[in-house]
């Protein structure tokens, strides 16, 4: 039986302000004053708002409410587009016809939010206001997988080296989201942030502030959700995509095919504090899984 628990997102209520808060800290919000846009004469002006500095899987809340007419009409709709997203997010805006919309993003990057506006005239804003979400990871050690098919569910673990896969207190993975390793409390503790059971991911990890040692990156093709080992018709071949992020800044990025449910990806080796990465990067077929966690 599949025990994992489905990641619990809570939105934003209108009026609250950006939350730029995961379970690991808070980043802050970029404070810098953007420069008004400048209309075209008898139409609606968009105002796009600040950009914005936050944690990836974090809800950056957009602000559309100080456009204007300069005519004395009312702003009455908002169209909000994403124009820019790093290639591996599904994110979206929603609403996208609301004046204070919200957006997750789901990977690291950079994130352009597009508006235009409707006044009570019927006319829209020929030249749209942009402004610019980055999210970006905590200091540490941020490990991210995506992967590219629908319906297929892959797992990331971090291993504390030498332990095996499934180590059952060494091996940060669904079964054991937040294991007890460190040394100076919380922050050296390895956190599952995400884990994506329907498709696509992104499924992180992240550790703070790491203890001296060496850590693997692994994954494993779990199959589809529900239903560990097995797809329907057989499992689609999958790409997977592992982004190492340290201090905040992306160091490495590997890809791999997995073909079938149970392939182990072990993708890298990383020693701390020297920050010295070894690329792994071998493929080995594992039908041993563990469907009850411990």
């Amino acid at each position: 039986m599949d025990l994992r628990l489905p990641l619990i997102a809570v939105l934003l209520l209108a009026g609250v302000g950006c939350s730029t808060e995961n379970d690991l800290g808070n980043i802050d919000t970029d404070e810098t004053d953007d420069t008004d846009p400048v209309g075209v004469p008898g139409e609606p002006v968009a105002v796009a708002g600040d950009d914005q500095l936050v944690a990836p899987l974090s809800f950056a809340q957009l602000d559309g409410q100080f456009s204007y007419d300069p005519g004395g009409g009312t702003i009455v709709d908002y169209q909000w587009t994403l124009t820019q997203k790093p290639a591996e997010s599904h994110a979206v805006i929603f609403p996208g016809n609301s004046a204070r919309p919200v957006l997750e993003p789901d990977v690291a990057g950079s994130y352009v939010c597009e508006l235009t506006v409707q006044n009570n005239d019927g006319k829209w804003d020929s030249s749209p206001d942009q402004m610019t979400v980055e999210a970006r990871p905590i200091d540490g050690f941020y490990v991210e997988l995506t992967w590219n098919t629908a319906g297929t569910d892959l797992d990331l673990h971090i291993i504390e080296d030498p332990a095996p896969l499934w180590d059952a207190n060494l091996d940060c993975n669904f079964c054991n989201r937040a294991p007890e390793w460190g040394l100076t409390g919380e922050l050296d503790n390895p956190k599952l942030l995400h884990d994506e059971q329907d498709g696509y991911g992104p499924e992180t990890t992240a550790i703070q502030a790491p203890s001296d040692g060496d850590y693997r990156i692994a994954v494993q093709y779990f199959g589809t959700y529900g239903a560990p080992m097995e797809c329907i018709g057989g499992c689609p071949p999958t790409v997977a995509t592992v982004k190492l992020f340290l201090d905040g800044v992306e160091t490495n990025a590997w890809s791999r095919s997995l073909t079938k449910a149970g392939d182990v990806w072990e993708v890298s080796k990383i020693a701390w504090p020297t920050k010295i990465v070894t690329a792994t990067n071998t493929v080995t077929p594992n039908t041993t899984h563990i469907e009850d966690c411990w």
